[in-house]
């Protein structure tokens, strides 16, 4: 028990300088900007799906996590979040680097397998971002429709004794249900305060995206008032050190499981059937711990394991990234969409590839 103890510790431990840099630079301009972060960066640009997809292959989950963290705050669209999800990949480059080292026809499997994964990133991430675009552009034109509609219908009230009212309310009504169904989209805006404790954001006529309302540890977004460790530093902190203990217990937690079950008998049920395979890869690669990714990369590194359970598994094996999105997103209906499009699609992208073994 002291070894899953330390691994947690250790595993946890990894992810704080990536948290810590994140929190001290949103804290920095909601200090600052008054809650203003702007809006026309990498973080909303045409290129974050790539730039995601390039920093979730570097060997560690902790970029996962931030982008939940991002998405959560509205900073990132979810066509970048679930980039990020499947393109990391935790401790699988490194083991296989290591195994083809001594075995060089791993290579092309190695090689194979990382350009699957990436390519699902990119056509996830950029798909979800034209249909988000193309979805907010529709909106948009009703938004507009119904205005307009309206402004006629005073028109005609004026000159025909009034009728106006029915009109306008129905445009009202319009409007509203475009702007529900709008949600999810690159910046939408956040639930109401009373049922979110972050930061709401929505965009302003500025082009900025405006913070208001309560901070994640209660504090007001914007607030010029107290030290500048107070201003700058506490609040970070203070969400930093939640997000890590929160890391490590599910670390702990998951660890302890796995050290009971014994990881023998995990690699025993997903060495079943070539088209059971896939199924049961993904479903240990939604462990959020990086015993799942090492166990799917020996099993696939050994040939235990086809290319098609292996891409399905670890696509869906986004570390901690899952846990962290459930925890800060408040949105139930929102997480279950984004978790079940993440299993669907690798399980389609798993089965598709199982022939090739």
């Amino acid at each position: 028990m002291l070894d899953v103890f330390l691994d947690a510790l250790k595993d946890t431990a990894l992810l704080i300088p990536f948290l810590l840099a994140v929190h001290l630079l949103i804290g920095f301009f909601e200090a600052r900007g008054k809650g203003r972060i702007k809006k026309n960066g990498v973080l909303s640009s045409p290129l974050a799906p790539l730039v995601g997809t390039g920093l979730a292959l570097l060997p560690q989950c902790g970029f996962s996590v931030v982008a939940s963290e991002l998405y959560a705050k509205r900073l990132i669209s979810v066509g970048t979040l679930i980039a990020v999800f499947i393109a990391t990949s935790d401790e699988a480059i490194p083991i296989l680097i290591g195994e083809a080292a001594t075995d060089p026809a791993l290579w092309g499997r190695m090689g194979l397998l990382i350009g699957v994964k990436v390519a699902m990133a990119l056509v996830a991430g950029y798909a979800l971002m034209c249909l988000l675009a193309v979805r907010t552009r529709s909106a948009k034109r009703a938004r507009h429709a119904a205005v307009v509609e309206s402004a006629e219908g005073h028109v005609c009230a004026e000159n025909n004794g009034g009728k106006a009212d029915g009109v306008a309310e129905n445009a009202a009504r319009v409007g509203e249900d475009v702007h529900e169904e709008s949600g999810m989209s690159e910046t939408s805006a956040h639930a109401d305060c009373e049922d979110h404790d972050h930061d709401e954001v929505s965009e302003g006529d500025d082009g900025f995206l405006h913070a208001h309302g309560h901070g994640c540890c209660g504090h007001e977004i914007g607030e010029e008032k107290g030290s500048v460790f107070e201003r700058y530093f506490k609040h970070p902190l203070v969400h930093t050190l939640t997000i890590t203990l929160f890391a490590f217990a599910v670390n702990f937690i998951l660890g302890t499981i796995i050290f009971v079950v014994k990881e023998e008998n995990f690699v025993a049920f997903m060495q079943c059937g070539l088209y059971i395979q896939p199924l049961v890869a993904t479903v240990v690669g939604l462990i959020p711990n990086c015993a799942a990714s090492v166990m799917i990369t020996e099993l696939f590194a050994n040939g235990s394991l086809g290319l098609g359970a292996a891409v399905a598994g670890l696509a869906v094996n986004a570390g901690l990234g899952i846990a962290v999105l459930v925890k800060e997103n408040r949105r139930a209906g929102e997480n279950a969409l984004i978790i079940g499009g993440l299993i669907a699609f690798a399980l389609a992208v798993g089965y598709a590839l199982t022939p090739l073994g």
